[in-house]
């Protein structure tokens, strides 16, 4: 099912559920929620935080910029 994310309240209600951390004080909504991607392991969710978007509304841009996140967090995975 494809979730969305658009504001902050919606990214630290995931980051709870998930066991990651509040923002830091000053901390920009773009770094929280790219903080919060590169921390969730599903590839998938973690580009719907990303994008603010559910994968269903992703741009051909948004989905080859998924698919090199992922490639990546594999990469580094099994270094």
């Amino acid at each position: 099912m494809p979730m969305s994310f658009p504001d902050m309240e919606s990214l630290i209600r995931m980051g709870e559920m998930l066991h990651f951390r509040k923002p830091y004080e000053g901390e920009s909504e773009r770094d929280y929620r790219n903080a919060l991607a590169d921390f969730d392991p599903d590839t998938v969710e973690a580009h719907e935080i990303r994008t603010g978007k559910g994968w269903d509304q992703w741009n051909e841009s948004e989905q080859l910029t998924g698919l090199v996140h992922a490639f990546d967090k594999k990469k580094d995975a099994s270094l």
